[in-house]
């Protein structure tokens, strides 16, 4: 017998929120991620397929895990406090006029993490995203016909894997 809107209702607890995040690059950006990172996500990991062929059929057994760059939208305030944190950054790991960088690129890999939050504010889940950093800062659109907007950009960041703190 399918169970009834109320037991459905009894069952299940508070749903985790799409809007309550924040996000934090403490080594380089500090605090002003946790208000200025407009939109982000949990990364995802992939765990590869390794076909083995046998009889005509294929065996499928565990690859090796990748994981995709991690996208972040940011909105853009007077003083560009984000921006030319990242620029720097980027600068940082290859100059934009010498077109060098450092001896030891790990000096530029920092930690990033993703917080998701209760309605009180706790954290419920937090994710370390190891060793990040920024391979593309996305464009910042303007327009003569944007009102009553906030200008905002992506940030691509490629990082080595991402663990569960919480």
């Amino acid at each position: 017998m399918p169970m009834g809107i109320e037991e459905f209702r009894s069952a299940i607890n508070n749903f985790s929120r799409p809007t309550l995040f924040k996000v934090t690059i403490p080594a380089v950006l500090g605090v002003a991620t946790e208000f200025l990172v407009k939109a982000a996500s949990i990364p995802e990991s992939t765990l590869g397929i390794i076909e083995v062929p046998y009889l005509g059929r294929k065996i499928k057994i565990p690859g090796d895990r990748t994981y995709n760059d991690w996208q972040i939208t940011v909105m853009d305030d007077q003083q560009h406090v984000l921006r030319k944190a990242f620029e720097e950054w980027s600068n940082s790991i290859n100059g934009f006029e010498s077109n060098v960088g450092p001896f030891n690129y790990q000096d530029n890999l920092h930690d990033a993490f993703v917080r998701q939050l209760a309605q009180d504010g706790v954290p419920t889940g937090i994710y370390k995203i190891v060793g990040t950093f920024p391979s593309e800062v996305g464009a910042i659109d303007l327009s003569w016909e944007s009102n009553d907007s906030i200008a905002e950009y992506t940030v691509t960041l490629t990082y080595q894997y991402w663990v569960r703190v919480l």
